[in-house]
């Protein structure tokens, strides 16, 4: 028995599920570590893509129906908002992550103020990373509890078939600006890996303004693929990025044994934990740190047991649920 056995717990995304990339990545690896826990769980996704009012009342109706315990909603105040209706007329606790604000960029003034009064109805707020929480919470100024809960997978990534030469592989949601113009900056950054190859798996609405600026014939656009499939085939795996907290991608590619060259933005080095390569945004950079490790198997294999090793303690289904466990139980 845990103290969440039994409960009912709702979790809201403001995305459908087949468009919520990080975001429904986080909510499918918090829904299994609660299950495992024994908790009864429910998500509520924006399948219809609705407007945020309308997704209000949406949200707000399903939740009446289950009846959770436990509120915890995700990315917007379009999520949170029914939450905090719920919690009004129906009582029970209020949890809420954000994922992707980018917190660099001054806030439209209206909308920090939803967020604010918003905010602090929950009974708590949570960040993905420590990064995070010290550049966002001081803009929100809540005074509700705060916790850094970064997510928790299984490690169920096989080897993939023997391939020539080296797979630079990186995965991506091109929706974002920042995340978008890293990979631009990762394909830049590629032309002196000899004998390599780079696989940039994923979709979205930049994706194609992407493959028009390459030329080189040695980098692929699968599409999206299954991220298993993709690290199975992978080397090295490279996460360049102008626009992230603590990409799930990362985790992953720790998970799956993979030597890493990743920016150094975000939680990005909180995940590496000082095992991986981190790089600042410049060319010659990130150039160095991919000829680095496609020169040497030894320092490829001994970079990714490491990861590998820190991904299975500090970033399990496991762990996962003992943090969700200690910020959702009453105890």
């Amino acid at each position: 028995m845990t103290g969440l056995s039994g409960k009912k717990i709702a979790l809201i995304s403001p995305l459908p599920e087949n468009d919520g990339g990080g975001i429904e990545s986080y909510i499918r690896a918090e829904m299994k570590a609660l299950k495992s826990l024994g908790a009864n769980v429910q998500i509520i996704r924006n399948e219809s893509k609705s407007s945020k009012l309308r997704f209000t009342g949406q949200a707000y109706s399903s939740l009446r129906d289950f009846r959770p315990d436990i509120v915890h909603a995700h990315a917007d105040w379009g999520a949170l908002l029914p939450g905090v209706l719920y919690k009004q007329f129906h009582k029970g606790k209020l949890h809420f992550t954000l994922h992707t604000w980018d917190a660099s960029k001054a806030m439209n003034p209206a909308r920090l103020l939803i967020y604010k009064r918003l905010v602090r109805k929950c009974d708590s707020v949570i960040y993905v990373c420590e990064s995070q929480m010290k550049m966002v919470s001081p803009i929100i100024k809540s005074k509700n509890v705060i916790n850094v809960m970064p997510p928790g997978i299984e490690s169920s990534f096989g080897v993939g078939e023997p391939h020539p030469g080296i797979n630079v592989c990186h995965l991506g949601r091109f929706v974002w600006p920042g995340k978008s113009a890293g990979a631009k900056l990762l394909i830049e950054s590629f032309g002196g890996v000899v004998g390599a190859k780079l696989i940039i798996a994923g979709e979205g609405a930049l994706l194609e303004e992407l493959k028009s600026q390459v030329r080189a014939a040695n980098v692929e656009f699968p599409g999206q693929a299954d991220s298993a499939n993709i690290l199975a085939s992978c080397d090295i795996y490279a996460h360049i990025t102008f626009q992230d907290w603590m990409p799930l991608a990362i985790i992953e590619a720790m998970h799956a044994g993979k030597p890493i060259v990743a920016s150094n933005v975000g939680g990005i080095p909180e995940a590496l934990g000082g095992l991986g390569m981190c790089v600042e945004n410049e060319t010659a950079d990130i150039s160095n740190a991919l000829k680095t490790l496609a020169s040497d198997a030894g320092l490829r294999e001994h970079m990714g047991s490491m990861l590998q090793a820190r991904a299975r303690k500090e970033y399990s289904t496991e762990s996962f649920a003992k943090r969700l466990e200690a910020t959702f139980s009453d105890e």
